[in-house]
């Protein structure tokens, strides 16, 4: 029932009841479906309790306060006219509309319409009010008004949000709460305001651990390229070509070339891992397997059928023990998803290191 009174209040309030037509409800509700994870039209999408910068439409902000909000682009010109459309005049108290006609170009739209469009006009400087007073009231201490200079005006456009909230019109309001209703007017004066940059203390080099840096990651990523050509063939031991070969097949630089053949060198060199490479040795094998489970898409980077088994193997530069928990956990989510896949199957998962080490680790959950 709640579910049935939200649809109809929905269709009700859809543009505020302008112009209500079928099409247009159908397509909000083709729109909410494509947004099926936001809780509500108008509602912001990200987590307000995330501690960073937020981007967002004012309507994308509407609910949600921050300490400090940046207006951006507040010089805007007018938005483009309507060349053709649809004047409705439809009060809230009428249960039809009194007028209603189609309109072209404003030099073809004669006089006996002109109060119908000046109340369109007025309608809309309203609205734009109220969406300016819902972007201010999001700040809940500072609020920075930002906007580019006009140069057919020399500075602030006429009606533009920055020339609205300019110091010229800028007025703050103090009440009395003593009883006595009295309001204190000043002008507010821009030369008593400053604000300190925020210059961010740069990090320690070594602070940052080598695993997670850019340069780690491009080696990860080649070596996963290198190892999934090689393996491909079911040719054991593998066949690690030359240096500048595998540049040239995988568009890497030399020296990382060079640190993926000789992990691929590590991994041939381990006699324990002929089983998951030597296509004698297994029914089948498959490399960057992706399986979407639970509604989470996992990408396993080798798995080995087996006549009564099926194993999961990832590859990893570097084993840290810090990481455990999270090996463990990543290795459990690829069993649970592989026993949906072969129910029949005794499901394994391990570690493959770029030393030539497998770790078989014991998951969770």
């Amino acid at each position: 029932m709640i579910n049935i009174e939200a649809f109809i209040a929905m269709s009700l309030e859809l543009d505020a009841g302008r112009y209500p037509s079928l099409p247009k409800f159908i397509d909000a509700l083709r729109q909410l479906q494509s947004k099926a994870e936001s809780d509500a039209p108008n509602e912001a999408s990200v987590d307000a309790s995330i501690d960073a910068v937020r981007i967002l439409t004012v309507h994308g902000a509407k609910g949600l306060e921050a300490p400090l909000v940046v207006l951006m682009d507040t010089n805007h010109s007018d938005g483009k006219s309507d060349s053709t459309g649809i004047l409705c005049d439809w009060p809230q108290d009428s249960s039809s509309p009194v007028h209603f006609s189609a309109f072209g170009r404003r030099d073809e739209r004669g006089y006996a319409r002109r109060d119908l469009f000046a109340m369109e006009e007025a309608f809309k400087e309203r609205e734009d009010l109220n969406l300016l007073y819902v972007a201010i009231t999001r700040a809940k201490q500072l609020c920075i008004i930002s906007g580019i200079g006009d140069s057919r005006s020399n500075g602030a456009k006429a009606g533009s949000w920055y020339d609205r909230l300019s110091v010229k019109n800028a007025v703050i309001i103090d009440q009395d709460f003593s009883g006595q209703g009295h309001h204190v007017a000043s002008v507010v004066d821009e030369s008593t305001f400053s604000l300190a940059l925020f210059m961010p203390v740069a990090l320690p080099v070594e602070t940052v651990p080598e695993h997670f840096t850019n340069a780690a990651i491009e080696e990860g990523v080649v070596l996963h390229a290198l190892m999934e050509r090689l393996s491909n063939r079911g040719i054991w031991p593998l066949p690690v070509p030359a240096q500048d070969v595998v540049a040239r097949w995988l568009g890497c630089s030399q020296e990382q070339a060079g640190v993926a053949c000789r992990q691929a060198q590590y991994l041939a060199d381990n006699p324990v891992l002929e089983r998951f490479f030597n296509a004698r040795m297994f029914v089948h094998a498959r490399n960057e397997m992706t399986i979407i489970a639970a509604g989470e898409t996992l990408r396993c980077d080798r798995v080995v059928v087996f006549d009564d088994a099926v194993w999961v193997l990832d590859y990893k530069r570097h084993y840290l023990p810090s990481e455990e928990l999270a090996y463990r956990t990543q290795l459990a989510q690829y069993r649970h998803a592989m026993q949906d896949i072969f129910p029949h199957k005794t499901i394994q998962a391990a570690l493959i290191t770029a030393d030539g080490q497998l770790l078989e680790i014991e998951t969770v959950g």
